[in-house]
């Protein structure tokens, strides 16, 4: 009788091995050493901590790494409810390291993950099963791998609670943001957000201020002799060249942005920008120009597209010219 082959532990597949077998995907090769360590330690944290530590589950149970290639999650989860949240995590994760492998960028990550974002993170994260929620966590994942601090506990809590019907009214009112600071007010104008969604906003706390359109906050630019004023939205901006030999001040009411709101611009997926709403930015400007007490100064307003690298603005394309 032939005896079956012996397999010494000098060819079992090493824990990275293991870990890529149990996720169905390679484990990341991101050439910037910081965001990599980072990924790595969500790993640990996200997916691999789920139930005992797994490197230390595996080293007391050899016969695990002796499957090869027919270890699945349920040989690494005990229960089928940590079947389920590990599924979560996995794809979550999974989901993230794609979004950083294609889009790396060219900056390291500035520090570490805090492992307490982390602990949060991954409990979150096991209960969400839709594909809507899961690319929204996985999204915000890879920000803070990248970004360390990007997004806040109490955001990530604050995401964690939304419905579907409110994260998308919060995605389409971020959209109207400019400078990603603040939503210039145009009450009941055509291409603005209502007076409902206002309101909405301010009770979420995407917004420091309701929609009360007698007085408000407003934002102030000084645009002096030959300068450009950018107002950067969602795929378009509007830019104002000052062509006059004098300073020209602007202010445009609206709401500001909370840092939840500002938060939520890196993960939500915004729509362009209305363009209804940007001309009548833009017009507001121009006003500012022609309605002086001295007389009408020279300037050039125009919407533009937004041209970006890697996700990054790099510089404007002018697609029309605003005029009185």
């Amino acid at each position: 009788m032939n005896d079956l082959p012996v397999q010494s532990d000098d060819n079992l597949p090493t824990l990275k091995g293991w870990i890529e077998n149990l996720l169905g995907f390679h484990l990341p090769s991101i050439p910037l050493p910081q965001t990599l360590k980072n990924t790595d330690k969500a790993l640990g944290v996200i997916v691999t901590s789920l139930g005992n530590n797994v490197a230390e589950r595996i080293g007391n149970n050899t016969k695990m790494l002796k499957l090869r290639g027919k270890e699945d999650r349920n040989s690494f989860a005990q229960t089928s409810e940590e079947v389920r949240k590990l599924k979560n995590r996995a794809d979550i994760f999974k989901m993230a390291v794609d979004n950083l492998e294609q889009h790396p960028g060219s900056h390291d990550a500035p520090g570490e993950i805090e492992d307490d974002w982390l602990n949060l993170f991954a409990r979150l994260a096991e209960d969400k099963s839709s594909d809507e929620l899961k690319s929204l966590f996985a999204k915000i994942l890879s920000g803070e791998l990248r970004k360390p601090g990007a997004v806040s506990l109490r955001t990530l809590q604050f995401v964690s609670t939304l419905s579907r019907a409110d994260a998308e009214a919060i995605a389409k009112f971020l959209s109207y943001s400019l400078q990603q600071s603040f939503v210039a007010r145009f009450v009941d104008e055509t291409g603005y957000p209502s007076l409902e969604v206002q309101t909405q906003m301010f009770e979420l706390g995407i917004v420091s201020e309701g929609a009360n359109e007698i007085g408000g906050l407003v934002t102030s630019y000084q645009i002096v002799p030959t300068a450009q004023l950018r107002l950067l939205g969602s795929r378009y901006a509007i830019a104002v060249l000052n062509s006059s030999t004098e300073r020209v001040d602007v202010e445009i009411g609206g709401q500001m942005l909370t840092s939840t709101g500002r938060q939520l611009l890196g993960i939500a997926d915004l729509a362009p920008t209305n363009s209804n709403y940007l001309e009548k930015v833009a017009r507001h400007i121009l006003a500012a120009f022609e309605n002086r007490p001295s007389g009408k100064l020279s300037c050039d307003v125009n919407i533009c597209e937004i041209i970006t690298d890697n996700g990054v603005p790099t510089g404007l394309r002018k697609m029309k010219k605003i005029s009185s």
